[in-house]
């Protein structure tokens, strides 16, 4: 019997570190050996694309906490089609 596969992603939170050179590393916060999972890298002075990358478990969890019946038709097919982005299903 085949298993259907749920793609997903590295759990948050995610925070990123300024290295010796300037780059930027976006970890998961640590296991219980204290271990941090690397998730992405960004260029020097990247602060902005960093962040936005650390904040992602975030953001996914706000939107879909934002997604229920008394939101618009709109506002819901805008969240939907985000968080089937953020997921990897477009």
């Amino acid at each position: 019997m085949k298993t259907k596969h749920t793609p997903g992603h590295t759990p948050g939170p995610w925070v990123f570190f300024i290295d010796g050179f300037g780059d930027h590393s976006i970890e998961s916060a640590q296991d219980s050996n204290g271990n941090r999972l690397p998730v992405a890298m960004t260029f020097r002075r990247n602060n902005a694309d960093a962040r936005l990358i650390a904040a992602a478990p975030d953001l996914l969890a706000a939107l879909r906490a934002l997604v229920h019946p008394m939101a618009s038709d709109e506002d819901l097919d805008a969240a939907r089609a985000a968080i089937a982005k953020a997921e990897g299903n477009t």
